[in-house]
């Protein structure tokens, strides 16, 4: 089980209304590998909130879904999150994609 002190705040950026078939698969394949190590995430369903979706193609430069952020900083689309997944490392993948923000947030919270 992952101790959520030492993770960055995950948010998984997608739409709840989307028609594609991968998209969705995409979405539920990250929840689950999420859910698997305890991982607590967000979800922010850009298809209702504009204002969200234009920050995370700013920070992303990307318009595809499902995208995962940690701590505000774009860690990755499906396929990245694939790879560190099947490699047996997406904690510290994520924990990687943070930034110094995720390093002193995860400090702040132990102290």
């Amino acid at each position: 089980m992952a101790d959520p002190s030492s993770l960055p705040k995950i948010v998984i950026y997608s739409s709840q209304v989307s028609g594609s078939r991968i998209v969705q698969t995409q979405q539920r394949t990250i929840e689950q590998w999420l859910n698997a190590r305890k991982v607590p995430f967000e979800i922010v369903d850009v298809s209702v909130d504009q204002e969200k979706k234009v920050y995370m193609q700013s920070k992303s430069a990307k318009t595809t879904l499902p995208q995962v952020f940690a701590n505000g900083e774009y860690a990755g689309s499906f396929d990245e999150l694939e790879g560190a997944n099947e490699d047996g490392n997406l904690l510290d993948f994520l924990k990687s994609k943070a930034g110094p923000s995720g390093i002193l947030n995860s400090l702040q919270r132990k102290g």
